[in-house]
């Protein structure tokens, strides 16, 4: 048993979890929630002016361009207020 093991014998140590205050410098290649909610608003964009539309057409064409690229940057720099990344299950 670990060192947050119970006084009890016959009862289990609790589950590992995810520590969301880690901050010892562990990165994930795991984008973080703000990335994926970025992503998937400006996909919804994308997806209602091509409805609105009624065809692919180059300006649709474009601004996918331009939210893959987006994602593309996003994800490339590094988060300054998140300096454990994506914390690591353990």
């Amino acid at each position: 048993m670990g060192a947050t093991a119970s006084a009890d014998p016959r009862r289990p140590d609790p589950p590992e979890v995810c520590d969301v205050n880690d901050v010892t410098g562990a990165k994930s290649l795991m984008p973080t929630r703000k990335w994926w909610a970025a992503l998937i608003t400006a996909l919804t964009a994308v997806v209602i002016n091509w409805i609105q539309a009624g065809a692919f057409s180059k300006e649709i064409l474009i601004a996918l361009i331009g939210v893959v690229s987006q994602a593309a940057v996003a994800y490339l720099v590094p988060n300054e207020n998140t300096p454990g990344g994506v914390p690591l299950k353990r």
